[in-house]
């Protein structure tokens, strides 16, 4: 149970220092290519779209004991060393996704445009844990930054009121594709 709670905590820390970065330091990766990656050899990938999902906004609103919930959103973020990921709100416009959403920074999938007050709000952590409570081997293999992604798990939240989905499963259902002089970071 402590090694869980060390987790969550570096997983909270972690998120907070993406949503303070907004300086285009990221690591380059591979060019964007509008299709989700092949599935790794996650076994938490699911095969078909989950039904019934929910914007991350409505489902920081759900109560914990509401059962096994379906939350569709963007990847926010992936947390280094763990099998956690966040999501944002796909209502929220990444930078440049749109003419009406400005883009000021050349990174569009650290959300710069938004304030950082905002993206919390609309922010939840996805998080796979096995049957003790502890991070599989990394699950998050064929996840990039901006991903389309509809997660079912559990609805937990801790006494600081942070909303985490203990997830069952996920299911990649876009990857936007970006201009070619973009590169996505790498992880």
């Amino acid at each position: 149970m402590k090694k869980m709670l060390v987790s969550r905590g570096a997983a909270a820390f972690l998120g907070l220092l993406a949503l303070a970065s907004c300086d285009g330091s990221a690591g380059k990766g591979s060019g964007g290519t509008g299709a989700p990656a092949a599935a790794a050899n996650s076994a938490l990938r699911l095969a078909a779209e989950p039904q019934g999902a929910v914007t991350v906004l409505a489902a920081r609103k759900l109560e914990p004991s509401s059962g096994e919930v379906v939350v569709r959103g963007r990847v926010f973020s992936i947390v280094p060393g763990h099998a956690a990921f966040r999501l944002i709100d796909q209502e929220l416009e990444y930078c440049g996704q749109s003419s009406a959403t400005e883009d000021r920074c050349a990174t569009p999938w650290d959300y710069c445009c938004i304030p950082g007050e905002t993206q919390a709000e609309h922010m939840l952590l996805v998080e796979a844990r096995d049957a003790q409570g502890n991070p599989p081997a990394d699950p998050l293999a064929d996840l990039r930054l901006l991903d389309l992604v509809v997660a079912k798990g559990k609805l937990e939240r801790d006494e600081n009121g942070n909303t985490t989905i203990v997830a069952s499963g996920w299911f990649v259902k876009e990857r936007p594709k970006l201009p070619e002089s973009l590169d996505w970071p790498a992880r």
